[in-house]
């Protein structure tokens, strides 16, 4: 028997059931000598052995591999204890996080709900607001306007230049284009002008914009007669709302009405003769009507006075200025134009030779 002694190293087969990444470094043997005493040359030898043994990965005992078991599932178990403490951690945080938008999503909700709640509110009281405004506004205005009067101001303006409308100027003559010297002038209500022609002895009837007139009382030829259908020297003229033509027959002392449509005149006041009495005139000039009462109003040149006429009545009245000639407050010098105002019921008079207006 030799006088080396070796170490004795068991190989154990690898488990095929157990399969790990992990390698384990084999236990290195130390030589040792008895104390017999080695040679050292055999103790190189061993050292050698186990040097080159030291490349190879010993296989794990049994026990050794149940330990590694036991510390994996060990650390596993943590790992999945770890795992499963975050997962419910950020499952919490995800609930909180969901809680936390949900609450919020509600409190918005209900913070708009009731903005807009107060802004329903806030719109209905405005519209009621508006109808009250304006049913108070209709209401004044319709008072306003039912207790109070309009007064109208007329006011005339006169154009700078003047035109011509019928006759022709500075060449009277007793064609159906010209006039010889008109007294006075009536509208009726279609714009048709009617004028007194007092030197041709008739009324023409003029048309807006015709450019010579129509005949309609007195004779074509200017012949002046006191018989029925002449005139002589017509002064006055007044056109009712009827077309109704009445006209002061001056140098015959009378008023002559024309019917509309008639072909001559008859006679409503005067006598035909000049005299002071009620029922005479001494050159009749302008006439005018009271559309309300028909009562007509005549100014009775050379008897100075005015005289008021019913309707239908043979005997007129004094309504002015009886106290003969002169030109004090109570008297009339020839008065030639009148004016009727039914606003104030009043009679507005050209006081021909006082040179004023009463």
């Amino acid at each position: 028997m030799n006088t080396y002694q070796s170490t004795r190293v068991t190989f154990v087969p690898k488990p095929t059931k157990y399969r790990t990444q992990l390698k384990v470094e084999p236990v290195r043997s130390q030589p040792h000598c008895e104390d017999t005493g080695t040679s050292p040359s055999l103790s190189s030898h061993i050292h050698l052995w186990t040097t080159s043994m030291n490349s190879f990965q010993q296989p794990l005992t049994l026990k050794s591999m149940k330990r590694l078991i036991e510390n994996k599932t060990h650390r596993s178990k943590e790992f999945l204890l770890n795992s499963s403490t975050y997962f419910d951690m950020v499952q919490q945080t995800m609930k909180n996080t969901s809680k936390d938008i949900r609450r919020k999503n509600k409190d918005k909700k209900k913070k708009y709900s009731k903005l807009c709640h107060i802004t329903i509110i806030i719109i209905v009281i405005l519209l009621i607001l508006s109808v009250i405004a304006v049913g108070i506004y209709l209401s004044i205005r319709f008072t306003t306007n039912k207790n109070s009067t309009k007064t109208l101001n007329p006011v005339l303006r006169w154009n700078s230049t003047s035109i011509t409308v019928a006759g022709l100027n500075n060449a009277p003559g007793v064609n159906a284009s010209q006039l010889y010297t008109p007294t006075d002038v009536a509208l009726d209500p279609f714009n048709t002008l009617y004028i007194p022609d007092f030197i041709n002895n008739r009324v023409q009837k003029w048309l807006i914009g015709a450019s010579s007139g129509t005949t309609v009382t007195g004779q074509v030829n200017a012949t002046l007669s006191n018989t029925t259908g002449y005139l002589n020297r017509p002064a006055g003229i007044y056109i009712d709302s009827n077309d109704n033509i009445f006209v002061s027959d001056s140098n015959n002392h009378e008023i002559q009405l024309w019917a509309n449509g008639a072909l001559v005149g008859t006679l409503i006041a005067g006598t035909g003769s000049a005299g002071t009495g009620n029922n005479e005139f001494y050159n009749p000039y302008s006439i005018v009507q009271d559309s309300s009462t028909k009562t007509l109003y005549i100014g009775n040149y050379n008897n100075h006075r005015m005289m008021s006429y019913t309707s239908g009545a043979l005997l007129g009245s004094v309504v002015a200025r009886g106290d003969g000639l002169g030109t004090n407050n109570t008297q009339l010098n020839n008065p030639v134009g009148l004016y009727f105002d039914s606003f104030t019921n009043s009679l507005l008079i050209a006081n021909f030779m006082a040179n004023n207006i009463v």
